[in-house]
């Protein structure tokens, strides 16, 4: 199952990981999926102190960037 998220997870350029701060309201931050570990199926991710983000699952969504011209 890690490995088949890996394969997936590679494809994107970033993806959008979404924790649960201690009000329980969505907080969400940009990763490198290229971090994914598919041995331990984690994505080492930091979110900063002061959004006060809770221990538990998270939500993953890769995204894909796009350039504009002259960029």
């Amino acid at each position: 199952m890690w490995a088949e998220a890996a394969k997936w997870l590679g494809k994107f350029d970033e993806t959008v990981l979404t924790g649960l701060d201690v009000d329980g309201y969505p907080v969400s931050i940009r990763v490198d999926p290229r971090n994914y570990d598919a041995t331990t199926g984690t994505l080492p991710a930091a979110f900063p102190s002061t959004l006060h983000v809770i221990e538990g699952p998270a939500n993953c969504c890769p995204t894909l960037t796009t350039k504009r011209c002259g960029t």
